[in-house]
């Protein structure tokens, strides 16, 4: 698995097999009368409309696509009208938002739901980043933010406030939960916080944070297995010191 990481340190998974979904659809439907569902590297609407039609599954399930791109979820308004043609809805369809919409429009919910400032901090640097992506589709998702903004900046930020400055998005009192001074309640989110596991090296270092992980664990094992094996002496009633210096067997306890 460390051998594939791609990155960011993540791992790419294997390509998903589109070619076995068919008969396996097939197969279930004509034994079950549950609703199937697909998933696995569909990154446009044309991949769901060709699957879909392909396999004649009942739905689609996203996952890494939406970290991308969350506005992969925007339909066709009714008045489009037409017959879907293959190509028109890929990876520069009419219906994506730009970038950095996406990401100033999940500030905004993130102000108004009051989301914890760490878990805003991860969630917009898996958006900008392309470590979940196959390799193959890199070049077809590029990651443009044309005021400059970057994971660095991101991971500086310490607040709501801080990202909102960021990416330019206006918090007034009346699109956020709270009740007073803004700038108070920005820092009292701060706080909140605290107490959440977060490294900014996920992003900015993850090889040195996974080794330094890996590092801890197996420290971590080798006190646990002296620990184990300092019992298995005792329950042996081997002998231990007393306060003479002298040596005495302790008693089994099986």
């Amino acid at each position: 698995r460390r051998r594939r990481r791609g990155a960011g340190g993540a791992a790419p998974p294997p390509p998903a097999k589109w070619d076995r979904l068919e008969n396996v659809v097939k197969v279930l439907k004509g034994t079950e009368s549950v609703p199937i569902i697909l998933n696995g590297d569909l990154y446009t609407r044309d991949d769901m409309i060709r699957m879909r039609r392909k396999t004649t599954a009942d739905g689609i399930m996203l996952a890494r696509p939406a970290l991308y791109n969350t506005s992969i979820f925007r339909k066709p308004p009714p008045s489009a009208g037409g017959e879907w043609v293959e190509g028109m809805y890929g990876y520069d369809s009419p219906l994506l938002e730009d970038k950095t919409s996406v990401v100033r429009s999940y500030l905004e919910q993130s102000v108004r739901y009051a989301s914890n400032p760490k878990n805003t901090k991860y969630v917009l640097c898996e958006f900008m980043n392309n470590r979940r992506t196959p390799p193959r589709l890199v070049l077809s998702m590029p990651q443009r933010y044309p005021e400059g903004q970057t994971i660095d900046a991101v991971c500086r930020c310490k607040t709501i406030e801080d990202l909102c400055k960021l990416w330019d998005v206006k918090v007034s009192a009346s699109s956020a939960p709270w009740k007073g001074d803004v700038g108070e309640w920005f820092h009292r989110q701060a706080s909140e916080g605290a107490d959440r596991k977060y490294d900014d090296r996920y992003f900015l270092d993850p090889e040195g944070l996974r080794k330094e992980r890996e590092a801890k664990a197996q420290e971590g094992g080798e006190e646990k297995k002296e620990a184990m094996v300092g019992e298995e002496d005792i329950g042996r009633g081997e002998g231990t010191a007393t306060n003479s210096g002298t040596c005495a067997k302790r008693p089994r306890l099986d």
